[in-house]
């Protein structure tokens, strides 16, 4: 999956989900932005099991889509570091069934590689639909 994200747009998301980021929670992928999209819009997320929210940005999704986790803390720093003028390529790589993702984070300054949170350890919360 890799969506680009006007670095404007990615910065206002941040803003917007970051209260209900876990910094010290017993669960590791509750340190993450939780980034869905099918289309040309993705829908990120975050959790602290007591708190959750849940946000669209408008994306370039560039093959199909997915669902990634994305350590939130580096996000941040890197999207901080960069141009408001520019955008940022999110992408995630699984190199073997599983195996943990690895998640790049570009732009048109510079990239960085890290490892990502597995998707499937996120928690459901706000996830199913109530008809």
């Amino acid at each position: 999956m890799e969506i680009t994200v006007p670095v404007s747009d990615m910065q206002a998301l941040i803003k917007r989900l970051k209260p209900a980021i876990n910094w010290r929670g017993a669960l590791p992928v509750l340190t993450g932005m939780r980034i869905h999209s099918d289309g040309k819009v993705a829908t990120a997320m975050t959790t602290d099991l007591e708190l959750t929210i849940e946000s669209t940005v408008n994306a370039e999704v560039n093959g199909k889509g997915g669902t990634m986790v994305v350590p939130f803390n580096p996000l941040t720093k890197f999207v901080g570091a960069l141009n408001k003028t520019s955008s940022v390529t999110i992408s995630q790589d699984i190199p073997a069934k599983g195996a943990a993702p690895i998640v790049t984070l570009a732009s048109e300054q510079f990239s960085i590689t890290m490892g990502g949170l597995p998707a499937d350890e996120f928690p459901r919360v706000g996830l199913d639909k109530v008809d």
